[in-house]
Parts: C-alpha cells; structure tokens; sequence
C-alpha cells in the first residue's frame, strides 16, 4: 500500500516537474504520515480471562488466591475475572485493543492475553519493642500479562509484575487475616497498588505485533554458601524465588524487555498449561531463550552501633549482577548495599534482620535494574562499585547490545 501511494505521488510530480529537494521533502512527509497511519490502528488482542501455571496443585501453589476462582457461578463481582475485567475497563492501552467478543471458530490467527498469577507469598516477622510484640507481614502476589498466539500457541510477550501488602498487628493473623488482605490486593478499587490495576498499567506500552526473538529469562538465583550459613532453609528458599521474581518485574518496568516468566514447579522453557475458570490452554514458551540474567546473593553482614538510648544497624548486602548471551558472558557485576542499608532506632529495640537484609537486598535490585539504560547513573556506581571505573559503561553496553527497543 506504501508503494502503490508512493509510486503515484512520484508520477504526479515528474509529470509536473517539481524541483528534487521539494521531491524529497514531499516523499519524507509522505512517509511519515503514512508510518503514523499504521500505528494509529491497534493491534487487536482476544481477552483470555485470569489464569494459573498448574491447576492440579493450585492448592499447594496459590492457596489464597486459587480460593477467589469463580467456579460455579453465582460469584456476584468478587472473584479474580470480575476484578480483572473491572480494572482493564478503565485502561487504555496505546497499541492494542483488547476484545471481550469470543473469538470465531473460523478464525485461525489471532492473539490472546491473560493475566497470569505465577506465585503468592505470604512473610511473617516479630517486631519487640519495650516489651511489646507486634508482627510485621508482608503479603505479595507475582503475576504476568502473557500474550500467545491462539493457534501456536507461542508466547510473543510477556510483562511481569508483583504487588505487595505490608500490615502490622498485635496478634497473629487468623486464616480470615490473611484472606482478607489478599482480596485487598486482587479488588481494584484500591487503586494502583492492586495486582490487576498495576499489571495492567505496566503494559500500557506493550506491542505484541513488534515482538522480539531477543527473548530474556532470570534464572533462579543462587544463594552464597557464607549466606546460607546465616539463615534457615525457608528463608534460603524465599530469598532465591523472591529476589528472582523481583529482578525480572524491575527489568521490565525499566527496559520493556520482552521476559519469558518465571513458573513454578515447570521448566522455564517448554510446553506450559495454563488453567482458565472454564478451562486449559497449552502455550509454547519458547525453545531457546539467547540472553540469561544470573542473580547471586554473596554476602549480609550487619554492622551495630550503641550510643546511650540509641542504636544505629547497618544491613550490608553484595550482590552480582550477569547477564550471559549465546556465546559469551555480556555483564558481570558485583555491587553492593553498604552506608544505605543503616538507621537509627532506640537501644532497646530488637528487629528481625533477616527482614532488614531482605529489603536491602530488593532496594540494590531495583538499583541496579534502572541503570540498564542509554545513561546510567554514575552517582550509583560510586555507591555500589566504588572501585569498578569500567562497571557504568559495561551497564550501557548491556543495554544497547540486548535492552535497546528495536523501534
């Protein structure tokens, strides 16, 4: 269509002689309006419904949000369908329009999206302070809006996020609690801190019709035996899913990186079942996946202070940072969280500081994800790798090699 319009607007203006500069201005503008023409129109995408990765262990995988299916009818509008549907009413998207119709049992192509929850966690930890006991929980859901071709398929996109709820009571919380606070982060009536709502408007920018073959996984993390050494098996298990999970939604908050997602229990490429309300979908993640983010967790170390009716803690954490490709390792970065990581707080006050190092470690994540861009930070660099001079600029080379937009 560009060159039908091209090639009669070029006979036009030789026949009445129009000087070349004025051609080629013309030509430019032509082109474009016409580009601008094609991405006006919206790529169209199929709703598919809220789905889980494993269906036969939801109970065992997602057991306070699986509880929110509407299974039988007569769910009136709180179950996880009627709370997707009701947050993605009020987004508009800039290159897709997402249909409710049912898709034609004549049409063989097409382009479905889900929003699938991927994981669910809940943390608790002791909190004394004058001889009071409260307990601090944290509550988080992972989920990723996937984009798959209905006759492949093949997953083309991919945007991860994880949403959090952090409550702080005088008792523990009975099974009810922790009900409630999950539906807290499902209704999206409370805004963008809810899972739909923020998934959602992290995919405001997404284009599955320029999807790319650079396809980009997080492998697990591994956990320093000098780590491990210092904290139980629980907490080994949850620092390595957590931090993972955390590493590949800030990577695509911050680049638009099209992320196969993290599935539990299931390869990481391979056939993956996806489990609707009414149903279940095979979708081919794909076969190889060329670019690998490697978290490692080296070390914690906690550094404490006492001066009269105060306390000052440090909650150190070092990292790495790599990001392999199909024939060589692109980045290697060890950083660390050091003066950060401290506060103040009274003499007497005992905490918990394997949730401290935890949020320490998740704060240098998030960090070092946001320097993956044409212009990193060089005030982060002397913070994190004050004696690594080349670490900035291997941070922008990573980007434009594997993260740069292609368009």
């Amino acid at each position: 269509m560009k060159r039908y319009y091209l090639s009669t607007i070029l006979s036009l203006m030789r026949r009445t002689r129009v000087p070349l500069r004025v051609t080629a201005h013309v030509i430019s503008s032509c082109l474009l309006a016409l580009s601008l023409n094609v991405s006006a129109d919206p790529f169209a995408v199929y709703w598919g419904g809220v789905s889980f990765p494993s269906w036969d262990n939801r109970g065992q995988l997602f057991p306070n949000t699986a509880k929110f299916l509407c299974r039988a009818g007569g769910c009136a509008d709180r179950h996880l369908d009627a709370w997707a549907i009701r947050a993605l009413e009020n987004r508009e998207f800039q290159n897709i329009e997402i249909s409710r119709e049912l898709i034609s049992t004549n049409q063989i192509e097409g382009v479905i999206a889900t929003p699938m929850i991927t994981g669910e966690s809940v943390v608790e930890t002791m909190d004394t302070t004058d001889d009071q006991t409260n307990f601090i929980y944290t509550f988080r859901i992972f989920a990723s809006l996937l984009f798959y071709e209905f006759s492949t398929g093949r997953v083309i996109a991919a945007v991860p996020t994880i949403v959090q709820l952090t409550d702080v009571t005088a008792a523990k919380l009975p099974e009810r609690g922790i009900e409630k606070r999950f539906e807290a982060m499902l209704d999206p009536s409370g805004g963008a801190t809810t899972l739909f709502v923020s998934l959602f408007s992290k995919a405001v920018t997404v284009n599955p019709s320029n999807f790319s073959s650079k396809y980009i996984a997080v492998q697990h993390a591994v956990i320093d035996d000098e780590v491990r050494a210092q904290i139980d098996s629980q907490t080994t298990s949850r620092w390595a899913d957590l931090t993972s999970r955390h590493l590949e939604s800030q990577l695509a908050a911050n680049t638009g990186a099209p992320i196969v997602p993290r599935i539990p229990a299931d390869q990481i490429t391979g056939e993956l079942v996806a489990t609707f309300s009414n149903g279940a979908m095979k979708i081919q993640l794909p076969d190889a996946i060329p670019f690998n983010f490697k978290l490692r967790i080296r070390n914690t170390r906690l550094v404490e202070k006492i001066e009269l009716k105060q306390k000052t803690m440090c909650h150190a954490v070092a990292i790495s940072l790599g990001l392999d490709g199909p024939f060589e390792s692109i980045l290697d970065a060890p950083l660390v969280r050091t003066k950060e990581s401290c506060g103040v707080i009274a003499a007497e006050k005992e905490v918990d500081s394997l949730y401290y190092f935890e949020q320490s470690i998740m704060s240098l994540i998030s960090q070092a994800a946001e320097q993956l861009r044409e212009d990193p930070d060089p005030e982060f660099f002397k913070r994190a790798a004050p004696k690594n001079r080349e670490l900035r600029s291997d941070f922008r080379n990573a980007w434009a090699e594997v993260l740069k937009p292609a368009f």
